[in-house]
């Protein structure tokens, strides 16, 4: 077989996922139970084959062959009796239509294709979720040994060739395009099948979770209560329906608004995972409540709540509550004196004892540990650093510090250890007290300091490099302008000099307000440099009008500074040149976005404009000559001009940094 036939054949496979579409967007939905869909499905199931008919690879006039053989079964494995029957009178009629000597031969084949995947769906019972690659891969081959044999039908001479030729790819390629359409097809059954028993779960658990014996609210995005259970309405006695058609329903239960505010300030900064807050609501009695809520939307989402709690009336216990309170800050005053961790182990590296006022920091709880050998908890590597640690303190009789990060029931921590050895010994062996301090967070803000260092040694290095630039810049445009017309006055070369600096110095401006010291917003600093640029040439804004039009848009600063100079040049040029005598007119800048990432930007003046015959692009003038310098070079874009109203100028670039760092 040749390589244009090979790849024909793979081309027409190709057109076969179209069909996982049609099953994903039709088959799979409830409405395919009616007949209308089905039959509409078979059209386009049909349509489908014919567009594979139509891409064939032709072995010889009137001889076709394509996937037909594919879609057909795979589509009557999937879609059924009714589809499959109207999608094999469209393709027949098709195959019909074409003629030649292979006519009866295809429509027996895209017959006995749809008819074997329809056999094969009745076989299972429609039950095709857990068909595996294994039974596809053998569905296919039976398709496409029965396709083959149907050659047999053709006169002989061409029936050799035709087998000769396509053998090989038929009984490679078909069966592997069925097994990944099947497949293809299976994972979209299953798909819908989990959401459906996603749907169940959560319906179930709504329905649990309104009978459940805790109070439990939930609000939809615009803070309207959507569920109030019947524990809700025994608390408050307000019933759900009250509670939702309320238009104000936190103002009902919450009437005085100093708390309410208070209640909402907590809010944002907890988001939706707070736990444990205890506020104090109002029954319909006129009696407070105090509920403890908890927020468990982050952790169990549920479909149309947009924030759900559950809550407990602790009102006959708060004075339980204060009590223990009072005990827990007498015992606080003791504990807050004491280190998180207290081991004393032996010199066998046995737990001996656990001291921890902080449960939450131990791998396991101190009943547990006690007994164990360290080999038996702690990770290979931190065993050794222990063993080491230990036998040192035991050696030496001095105390050894150490660090080390260790996860524990609250995470992933760390430690800073300072081990003693003990005066006596502990059943024959001697022993050590190992004290252990959670130094998690000063380790976290250890990284932050040094992150913050590197962090603001890179933005020197980058302000030092920006104005490295800007100088060299602004030594040039000097320069230039010396070698420039000398019989200029000095005024002018100021003014013009001035608005070139203030362009480069604006966008450092809108730097310093930025978040992000690589871009700057475009907007306000076109309406700034316009603004300046007004002012230093004495514009009358009765008579000159500025026209800003540019959307919301980030310019990277290796693209502002030769923007900016550009703006600035032909801004000033506009303003000293196109309104000559006091006349009016205006001056517009646009800018948009195009495709490829494209910026066009476009310059206008309605004033006397560049008189005829004069090349612009050949005008020896330093700001023109700087302004095709900097787009064509430095921002790697195009520049047009066009006289026919005024003076126009149309800037494309691409929006991309061109730096490389």
């Amino acid at each position: 077989m040749n390589t244009s036939t090979f790849i024909g054949l793979l081309n027409n496979a190709a057109l076969l996922v179209a069909l996982a579409l049609v099953f994903d967007t039709i088959v799979l939905q409830p409405a395919f139970e009616k007949t209308t869909i089905k039959i509409l499905t078979g059209i386009v199931f049909g349509i489908l084959g014919v567009a594979v008919m139509l891409t064939p690879w032709e072995f010889m006039p009137g001889v076709f062959f394509d996937t037909r053989s594919v879609i057909l079964s795979v589509g009557g494995l999937f879609f059924g009796t009714l589809p499959t029957l109207i999608a094999v009178l469209i393709t027949s009629g098709l195959r019909y239509f074409q003629g030649g000597v292979g006519a009866w031969t295809g429509i027996a084949v895209i017959t006995t294709s749809a008819v074997l995947g329809v056999l094969w769906r009745h076989k299972r019972q429609r039950v095709l979720d857990s068909i595996r690659i294994s039974e596809l891969y053998l569905f296919g081959i039976v398709v496409h040994l029965s396709m083959l044999a149907w050659m047999l039908t053709l006169p002989w001479s061409v029936a050799k060739g035709v087998l000769s030729t396509i053998f090989i790819p038929v009984m490679v390629l078909y069966p592997i395009g069925a097994v990944l359409l099947g497949r293809l097809m299976v994972a979209r059954i299953n798909r819908k099948q989990e959401k459906e028993i996603l749907k169940k779960n959560e319906e179930r658990l709504k329905t649990i979770i309104e009978n459940m014996p805790v109070m439990m609210d939930a609000f939809d995005e615009n803070l309207k209560v959507v569920a109030w259970n019947a524990e809700c309405e025994n608390v408050t006695g307000y019933s759900a329906d009250e509670i939702k058609q309320h238009p104000e329903p936190m103002k009902l239960l919450y009437p005085d608004p100093t708390y309410f505010k208070e209640i909402m300030e907590q809010v944002p900064n907890d988001g939706f995972d707070f736990k444990n807050k205890e506020w104090r609501l109002q029954a319909r009695d006129g009696k407070d409540r105090i509920i403890n809520w908890s927020n468990i939307s982050k952790a169990h989402p549920i479909d149309g709540w947009h924030t759900w709690a559950i809550g407990i009336d602790i009102t006959d216990k708060v004075s339980n509550y204060e009590k223990l309170r009072k005990s827990e800050s007498l015992l606080s005053s003791f504990t807050e004196a004491l280190p998180h961790l207290a081991f004393i182990y032996d010199e066998e590296g046995r737990y001996v004892k656990v001291f921890a006022t902080q449960k939450d920091l131990l791998i396991e709880d101190p009943d547990i540990l006690e007994g164990k050998l360290i080999k038996d908890v702690l990770p290979d590597e931190l065993c050794q650093q222990f063993f080491d640690v230990i036998n040192e303190t035991i050696k030496t009789n001095q105390p050894q510090n150490v660090e080390y990060k260790l996860q524990v029931k609250k995470g992933e921590r760390w430690f800073q250890g300072r081990t003693s050895l003990m005066n006596i010994e502990i059943d024959g062996k001697r022993a050590v007290v190992w004290i252990a301090f959670d130094i998690t967070d000063r380790k976290f803000a250890d990284n932050q300091i040094k992150a913050s260092l590197k962090e603001k040694e890179t933005l020197l290095q980058e302000i030092h490099h920006r104005v490295k630039n800007n100088m060299q810049i602004i030594a040039s445009l000097l320069k230039l302008q010396l070698n420039g017309d000398k019989k200029r006055d000095v005024d002018n070369i100021l003014k013009e000099n001035i608005g070139r600096v203030y362009s480069m110095a604006q966008i450092h401006e809108n730097l310093h307000r930025s978040d992000k010291l690589s871009e700057i917003d475009f907007k306000p600093y076109v309406q700034k440099l316009t603004q300046m640029l007004s002012q230093t040439y004495s514009a009358d804004p009765r008579k000159v009008n500025f026209q800003v039009d540019t959307p919301e848009l980030k310019l990277n600063i290796d693209k502002a500074n030769p923007v900016g100079l550009v703006l600035n040049e032909l801004i000033s040029n506009s303003l000293k040149y196109a309104f000559p005598d006091g006349q009016q007119g205006t001056i517009s800048i646009k800018s948009r976005m195009i495709d490829g990432g494209v910026i066009e930007l476009i310059i206008t003046d309605d004033g006397v404009g560049i008189p005829e015959g004069i090349d612009w692009e050949s005008i020896d003038t330093l700001g023109l000559n700087l302004v095709q310098n900097l787009v064509r070079n430095q921002l790697n874009g195009s520049i047009d001009h066009d006289t026919t109203n005024g003076t126009k100028f149309i800037i494309k670039f691409n929006s991309e940094s061109n730096y490389k760092s």
